[in-house]
């Protein structure tokens, strides 16, 4: 049998990102962590994982461009540790039916290898505000795993199977009255389950499907109060949470002499309910483009996405860039992106977001 050379890599990285805006409960749409993930629309069900993965599909964090046959003929792996602080923030271009602002930060640790990838996750999702005062707040604590079941990193070709699942629990209070108690607190548990196929591999071209499915988590008693300034009086009752959601996608990776291009897209349908409205089985369409260049110190991003239901449309389009220098203890990156979203409501106002998000990776070779 061959023998198999290792890298070992280890990368610490520091996200400052801002996120999605909008109305906090009748807003489906809740902004996961993750800058690539966003930069590229969203259309991140199978491209290559990272902590984010935990959300969007546990099983991509197996990772199969981990391993190659090179020249001689021997199979090189790699591994990667990544640790990811995240923080978001939201800003609302037009007036929406809240006028809320949604903060949020990420902190995740990543075992990412081509065969058996583990992580954890903590990240209050959303942080909705009126003013100065936090009103609303959703935490998640996440674990999961991938594995490879087609033993393609002892082989290193032939088809790449990975299977992946995440356990989360969600964590819901409102505080809505200028008081120090919580007006409402409830915590739940949800799942993701996913799977991802490398089913084309050469030296310059991969094609890759994934599929997950996400269990609901949402909450059936927040109290929504009037927010005209005294927010002394509750005005409804309402669910909100995460929604059942299931997704797919595809992504296809060339490799040039210097650069890489990658083209990714998704398609979502979620079920969610709010005030008196069910968004039934909302549509999301995703895709994303990423374009690398001078053997990935250089990345161009771009992705746009369109939601439709019943009761709300969204259409957001984005762009994003990543700078990735080499030091003599490691590499150090930085990655930008920026979105614009408008909302079409039925019977409602619409409203525009805008969205912009900075990270910072430290990647260190031991």
């Amino acid at each position: 049998m061959r023998d198999s050379k290792v890298r070992q890599a280890l990368v610490i990285g520091c996200v400052i990102t801002a996120c999605k805006v909008g109305d906090a409960i009748a807003d489906p749409l809740i902004s996961y962590p993750g800058t690539k993930a966003t930069s590229m629309g969203g259309a991140f069900t199978a491209a290559p994982g990272n902590v984010s993965s935990l959300l969007y599909n546990p099983a991509a964090m197996v990772r199969p461009d981990f391993v190659w046959e090179d020249a001689e003929g021997e199979i090189q792996t790699q591994q990667q540790v990544v640790s990811s602080l995240e923080y978001s923030q939201s800003v609302q271009a037009a007036a929406g039916p809240t006028g809320d602002k949604v903060d949020n930060y990420m902190l995740g640790m990543a075992a990412l290898t081509p065969t058996l990838s583990y992580g954890f996750m903590y990240s209050p999702i959303w942080e909705v505000s009126h003013g100065d005062e936090n009103a609303q707040e959703l935490d998640a604590y996440m674990v999961g795993f991938g594995w490879d079941i087609s033993d393609r990193a002892e082989h290193g070709e032939g088809l790449f199977i990975s299977l992946g699942a995440s356990a989360g629990y969600l964590e819901s209070s409102a505080d809505w009255r200028e008081d120090e108690e919580d007006d409402y607190s409830d915590e739940e548990f949800f799942g993701v389950a996913g799977l991802k196929a490398r089913i084309v591999d050469t030296r310059t071209f991969s094609f890759d499907l994934g599929g997950s499915y996400r269990s609901e988590a949402t909450f059936d008693e927040a109290e929504v109060f009037d927010v005209d300034g005294s927010m002394d009086s509750p005005v409804s009752k309402q669910p909100w949470g995460l929604p059942e959601e299931v997704s797919y996608g595809a992504a296809m990776h060339y490799q040039g002499t210097g650069y890489l291009v990658s083209l990714t897209a998704s398609h979502r349908e979620t079920g969610y309910e709010a005030v008196t409205t069910e968004y039934d089985d909302m549509e999301t369409n995703s895709v994303g483009l990423e374009l690398g260049l001078a053997g990935g110190s250089l990345s161009f991003r771009s992705g746009y996405y369109s939601s439709t239901s019943d009761a709300i449309d969204s259409d957001g389009a984005t762009l994003g860039i990543g700078f990735n220098a080499i030091r003599e203890h490691g590499e150090l990156s930085l990655e930008l992106a920026f979105e614009a979203r408008e909302n079409t409501i039925a019977g409602g106002e619409d409203y525009d977001e805008v969205l912009s998000s900075i990270s910072m990776n430290w990647v260190r070779s031991p």
